[in-house]
């Protein structure tokens, strides 16, 4: 009997340890697979901040151009209204000449006239 007894506390003893390892041995596949699970999330958000980011500086981006485009536009309508506005000052001072011209020759043609009306006739 002695003999069967520790024959069953070894064999119980095999089974209690083999029970054992295999819970260790599922314990670190657990830990393992949280850890690997900790690194995938932790890298899900390194990827979602960079793509943040990413679509942040392509806005800003946007935003700069958009800003650009609308300064051009603005010089662009400065330079129009100049250049108008020099292109009627220049009408207006090419006018003004025409006018001082035909009036110099309205009073050189009425001078001519009147010198050949005082000119004595031989």
């Amino acid at each position: 009997m002695g003999a069967f007894l520790a024959i069953l506390l070894l064999t119980l003893s095999a089974e209690a340890s083999a029970q054992a390892d295999e819970f260790e041995h599922a314990r670190q596949d657990r830990q393992k697979h949280e850890q690997i699970l900790e690194r995938q999330r932790q890298q899900r958000q390194k990827d979602s901040r960079q793509h943040q980011q990413f679509q942040q500086q392509q806005l800003q981006r946007q935003q700069q151009e958009h800003q650009r485009q609308q300064q051009l536009r603005g010089r662009q309508e400065q330079i129009r209204r100049q250049q108008d506005l020099q292109f009627e000052r220049q009408e207006k001072q090419r006018s003004e000449q025409e006018k001082t011209f035909q009036q110099w020759q309205r009073e050189y043609r009425q001078r001519q006239q009147q010198r050949q009306q005082y000119q004595p006739q031989y």
